[in-house]
């Protein structure tokens, strides 16, 4: 059995809906982002959890968060979306993407989630932060200059780095 890794998932948009950028922090030190010109925080903090989960598919892990929408949307309500078909959802679409990749992960390989208070010290939350936050910022210069900042696809333009050791916990 792979031993758990902790991954912090972040979102953000400015304004809301506008610009916006989603990241992913492991605590050995690697990460994924990515960014969208035109979309919501809420939609950003659900793709950064959704590109974890495909990034570690058969990783046993630790999911730290601050959206309670986002968890409470993948843990609580969107089980009944799906089953019921709620179309009409915001970020539908995203919650059952995120309820099949977590429904179709190894026993071995489940899905403990942690909340933290957003902008509260915690090292891994912070540097999801950042990386969201500098997405966002990639955001504004396609939705301003027409700059595509990753690829050409606004949902799923997403980058993934190793290792830094500026960042690593000790």
């Amino acid at each position: 059995m792979t031993a758990r890794l902790t991954v912090a998932t972040d979102g953000g948009c400015y304004p809301n809906p506008g610009p916006w950028g989603w990241a992913w922090a492991t605590e050995d030190g690697n990460w994924g982002c990515g960014a969208g010109s035109v979309g919501t925080n809420n939609r950003a903090e659900l793709t950064a959890i959704r590109e974890a989960l495909i990034a570690y598919p058969v990783t046993p892990l630790t999911i730290i968060y601050d959206s309670q929408y986002a968890a409470n949307a993948v843990t609580i309500w969107g089980h009944k979306w799906v089953r019921e078909r709620q179309v009409h959802r915001a970020n539908y679409d995203l919650v059952k993407e995120i309820i099949g990749l977590l429904a179709a992960r190894h026993p071995d390989a489940n899905v403990k989630w942690v909340w933290v208070k957003g902008h509260s010290g915690h090292h891994l939350n912070e540097r999801a932060d950042q990386l969201a936050s500098r997405m966002v910022a990639l955001g504004h210069m396609h939705r301003e200059w027409g700059f595509t900042p990753l690829s050409s696809s606004d949902y799923d333009a997403g980058v993934i780095g190793q290792r830094d050791e500026s960042w690593t916990a000790a």
